[in-house]
């Protein structure tokens, strides 16, 4: 895999190239049933919820630019930061490229028998989902959001079909009554449905707030992340150039006393 990762770096400058099992050509063999399941779900969630076109989220298996990777200030010290290295390239819009991978667990197997999954299952699972989150905060919130807004429609209209038979049995009797009447019956009559119509319209209109402020954040964060990644780049390459300069000074330095 080093070969064929090297060579689409060189061929495309990418700045990170992953092996990806779970792409196009790629392939799987010999690995635990539990981990490859929990494996390729968490790798469709992330790329679900991730822009771009990538398979293969997890991988521990990638080739770096590493000037460029030095400057991504990762934060991760678990299987985490896997998906926040490709996010971060992401943001900093860094060429990614994917290379067919084959994950084969049959020599491990073979030295030390059937090679049992070390994955803690619970953590892993809700590392995935942060790490959904982080890359699309907003969808985690105004996808709930939309559903919980049709369930309230739909409860509203239950709402207003009973105002309106107890407004129609109202003036039947009466024919003449005030309108407040048949909401007050419609409400006796049918509590729950008002109640859960106007909680969920409620909630609806929560999730929706916290999905634009959760939008908001992630633009101002990936704008702030930007900034500072290029600021450090910038420090890097100039602290580079003076302690080129200074040595290429000394060496001159030296080679006239040697001639003196």
């Amino acid at each position: 895999h080093i070969e064929r990762m090297l060579d689409r770096m060189i061929e495309t400058r990418a700045k990170l190239v992953l092996a990806s099992p779970y792409g196009p050509g790629g392939a799987v063999a010999n690995v635990p049933r539990t981990r490859l399941l929990l494996s390729r779900w968490a790798n469709r969630f992330l790329s679900l919820f991730a822009p771009g076109n990538y398979s293969t989220w997890t991988c521990m298996v990638r080739a770096f630019d590493m000037r460029f990777f030095r400057g991504l200030h990762l934060r991760g010290s678990g299987l985490e930061i896997m998906p926040e290295i490709v996010q971060k390239a992401m943001i900093l819009r860094a060429r990614i490229e994917e290379v067919p991978a084959e994950l084969d667990w049959a020599r491990q197997n073979a030295v030390s028998g059937k090679r049992k999954s070390s994955m803690r299952v619970v953590r892993q699972i809700l590392d995935t989902m942060l790490s959904g989150f982080i890359l699309r905060p907003f969808a985690f919130l105004m996808l709930p959001g939309l559903a919980v807004f049709l369930f309230a429609l739909y409860a509203s209209a239950w709402m207003f079909i009973h105002f309106f038979e107890a407004y129609a049995e109202l003036v039947r009797v009466h024919q003449d009554t005030d309108p407040t009447d048949a909401l007050r019956i419609a409400y006796q009559s049918h509590p729950h449905t008002y109640i859960v119509a106007l909680l969920s319209l409620l909630l609806s209109i929560l999730l929706f707030g916290l999905g634009l402020l959760a939008y908001q954040a992630k633009r101002y964060y990936e704008d702030l992340f930007h900034l500072g990644s290029t600021i450090y780049r910038h420090m890097v390459e100039s602290e580079r150039r003076v302690t080129v300069n200074i040595g290429s000074s000394r060496r001159g330095s030296g080679r006239e006393s040697a001639g003196h």
